[in-house]
């Protein structure tokens, strides 16, 4: 039996029953949520995800929409209800979903093709209405192969037409009590998008209609600023976080002095949106992920 086979036996529970929960993470004058985003976990149980989640403390799990998506990428009520009930069970809350257009294939916002952007914006509407059967949340738009500048297409023509379909979709995820947030991504991965200033322009293109940002630490690679710089000077526009390192991977413990000036600004900035652990890697004991990232949260707010 392997670690995730033998983890999902040992944590079997009824559907009734809720699985224990470690001590809240500590969170000394502030009001943030902490999450773990659930790609992370592979194909392991939806169920069984929230478990790990709640049993390590987190609030909230942040999910891709492709792992639980039904055979058509419908969302239909229906089919949202078993994840929002397996949310609930374990007393944990919907932190928004990411990776928005990776799957089906085909989704481009910056096309040059008007019939190809026009499918992507319907499909992130349907998103939005996911999100509302979930409770409500964030829609990080990140996804670079669905956002990239490609000839013919120009860089400003991209931006245009990422603003307008932000302009639709916003209004609608404003309604629903959802907001969309505009991921900056570094020149490795995007060649539209790549701070955090640029992002402000677009959100400020969208007049406030569900539109918002959001931090990545691992995306911060073209930045010139400091994090904790960074944070507090666009604490207008920070509205989600994603924790990661640079590498893209967990930190741990041992990482917690570099990163308590950003989380501490986020405590100044008076935050209370998500905190979510993003990884770029499948580990083959996600459980153990999730208690690293717990542990080096313990030592990032028991030391400030």
């Amino acid at each position: 039996m392997n670690d995730i086979a033998r983890f999902q036996n040992d944590h079997s529970t009824s559907k009734s029953e809720q699985m224990p929960v470690s001590e809240p993470i500590a969170k000394p004058g502030q009001t943030m949520r902490h999450a773990v985003c659930n790609e992370l976990f592979g194909a392991m149980e939806f169920e069984t995800q929230c478990a790990i989640a709640a049993e390590h403390g987190m609030q909230g799990l942040e999910i891709a929409p492709y792992t639980i998506a039904d055979d058509r990428f419908l969302f239909l009520p229906s089919h949202v209800a078993r994840f929002r009930t397996a949310l609930e069970r374990q007393g944990l809350s919907f932190a928004g979903f990411h990776w928005l257009l990776t799957k089906p294939e085909g989704m481009r916002l910056t096309s040059a093709d008007a019939e190809e952007r026009e499918k992507a914006v319907r499909f992130l509407l349907r998103l939005v209405d996911a999100a509302a059967e979930l409770g409500g949340g964030d829609l990080v738009l990140g996804g670079p192969k669905q956002r990239n500048a490609i000839s013919p297409v120009t860089t400003s023509k991209a931006i245009g037409y990422l603003i307008d379909a932000m302009r639709k979709v916003g209004i609608h995820a404003k309604a629903n009590k959802c907001r969309f947030c505009v991921e900056a991504l570094p020149k490795n991965q995007s060649n539209i998008i790549n701070t955090l200033a640029e992002s402000r322009m677009v959100i400020e293109a969208c007049d406030d209609q569900g539109v918002t940002g959001m931090f990545d630490f691992h995306n911060t690679l073209d930045e010139i600023e400091s994090w904790q710089t960074l944070i507090a000077d666009n604490r207008d526009i920070i509205s989600h976080v994603h924790v990661n390192t640079m590498a893209g991977g967990v930190p741990t413990a041992a990482d917690a002095d570099r990163y308590r000036p950003a989380f501490g600004q986020l405590v100044e900035n008076d935050y209370t949106g998500w905190v979510s652990l993003e990884i770029f890697t499948s580990p083959h004991d996600p459980e153990s992920i999730v208690r690293t990232y717990r542990a080096f949260l313990d030592s990032v707010w028991n030391n400030r």
